[in-house]
């Protein structure tokens, strides 16, 4: 007898439609070339300058 865990056994899948299929197909990369890139973030207002941080010397009292 076998232990079988069915938390790790793989499920069979059934093949997709061909339609399925042709929708999950990536595009071409050929006509990504000069595709315009989407923008993710917006920026609203003005974003916080970046400040430096200036290491002291140690005082010698």
């Amino acid at each position: 007898m076998t232990n079988f865990n069915p938390f790790t056994a793989t499920p069979q899948l059934a093949a997709l439609a061909p339609a399925a299929a042709a929708v999950r197909t990536p595009a071409n990369p050929a006509d990504l070339v000069n595709a315009l890139q989407d923008p993710i973030h917006r920026e609203v207002g003005k974003s916080r300058l970046a400040k430096s941080v200036r290491s002291r010397k140690p005082s010698d009292d």
